[in-house]
């Protein structure tokens, strides 16, 4: 089978399991309204989520509040490295252990720790003073090649640079607002 094949095959399984998860949340929420008991909000789409943070916050809200409150937030009282990893590492062998501890539960769980440890650790250098006065850097020159690329594949009218220069301006602001919605400017718990 082609990987294409495979792509497509995960990802309708996903969406299956996603589906069916709503249905019978929407449903248990449904009784638990009319009976005046309050819930967690229903779980999102997982295909909508960019980081394995935002799925795990947003997919199942009850279990992420559990495991934030009982396991994670006592265990990381400091935000030492060592203390995250243990956190989150405690988490997810909480989430492995209560499905059934099997081999494919703790293959699961292994991958999706190390995605979200993954992130963590992108997050904290991402936030060196290094890496963000190279990003600033590699992002001014990007702007240079591209005002040099608009400028030079134009006629060399001035209407056709201004027209540029106003592109390149609006480019850089939507670049900008995207990279603040992606990179938050704080956080302050990893799940």
């Amino acid at each position: 089978m082609s990987l294409v094949g495979i792509t497509g095959i995960a990802m309708y399984a996903v969406q299956h399991f996603c589906f069916k998860y709503m249905v019978m949340y929407g449903i248990g929420s449904f009784w638990s309204h009319l009976c005046g008991i309050r819930t967690p909000g229903g779980p999102h789409q997982v295909s909508t989520r960019c980081t394995f943070r935002d799925m795990w916050r947003e997919f199942d809200k009850g279990l992420h509040l559990f495991l934030k409150h009982c396991i994670y937030i006592p265990i990381c009282s400091t935000r030492a490295i060592w203390r995250v990893i243990l956190g989150t590492f405690a988490s997810f062998f909480t989430v492995y252990y209560w499905h059934g501890a099997s081999e494919s539960h703790r293959d699961w769980a292994m991958a999706n720790c190390a995605g979200v440890l993954l992130e963590y650790i992108i997050y904290r250098v991402s936030q060196t003073r290094f890496i963000q006065r190279f990003s600033i850097f590699l992002f001014q020159i990007c702007n240079i090649n591209l005002q040099i690329a608009f400028i030079s594949h134009g006629t060399g009218q001035y209407s056709a640079a201004v027209s540029s220069f106003r592109l390149v301006d609006s480019l850089k602001r939507y670049l900008l607002v995207q990279l603040r919605r992606c990179i938050p400017n704080n956080q302050p718990n990893l799940l």
